[in-house]
């Protein structure tokens, strides 16, 4: 398996640089890892966090680039996945919480071929998923996520990168209160994507 991987890095690494046409649209699918933070203890009642890959998103998106700045990429990406997957048990039963989001994203990125690193910044809207207790306080607030993202094109037309977001939230008192009244729980995610450049 590690020789695999270090053949793996090496054509990754090495690979043919291309010239790269960094404008237009694209769609990206991402996965791994997520954590809501901000979730309450519950009396008599175990939390655990589940899986380690418990993430997914799906995006489309568009990005400008300038020419006279032709490193420079202004864009916007509109996705939406679920994150997380929280569990309280208890004598009374088992509480599932995960965090369901559609993302509206600004993208500000900066090419240095074959590497792209991005800056991302928008509105989220956000569902806390709750089966089990309390499962009627559903709400849908908005939330601010930042993030950033490094990526590299492996052809012009395909690119691999990691991310990392982070989604503003509540710490939430009780778990009765958990995403009611928009008191939903930050959301800190670290994910692997690929993207499609059309």
């Amino acid at each position: 398996m590690a020789r695999f991987l270090i053949v793996l890095g090496s054509l990754v690494l090495f690979s043919r640089v291309y010239a790269i046409e960094h404008y237009g649209v694209y769609v990206n699918v991402a996965g791994g890892w997520a954590r809501q933070l901000g979730l309450p203890a519950e009396n008599h009642a175990d939390l655990t966090y589940g899986s380690l890959l418990n993430a997914y998103r799906v995006a489309i998106g568009y990005n400008h680039t300038f020419y006279r700045w032709p490193n420079v990429g202004f864009g916007f990406e509109v996705g939406g996945g679920d994150y997380g997957g929280a569990r309280y048990s208890s004598l009374d039963g088992d509480t599932r919480v995960k965090s369901q989001n559609m993302e509206f994203l600004m993208v500000f990125s900066w090419f240095d071929d074959p590497w792209v690193s991005q800056l991302r910044a928008g509105g989220v809207r956000q569902t806390v998923d709750i089966k089990g207790r309390y499962s009627e306080n559903t709400d849908t607030p908005m939330a601010l996520q930042l993030g950033l993202a490094v990526g590299r094109w492996m052809t012009p037309h395909w690119r691999a990168g990691l991310q990392v977001n982070y989604v503003f939230g509540k710490n939430v008192g009780q778990l009765r209160d958990l995403g009611g009244h928009s008191n939903n729980p930050s959301l800190l995610q670290s994910l692997a994507s690929v993207s499609y450049l059309f």
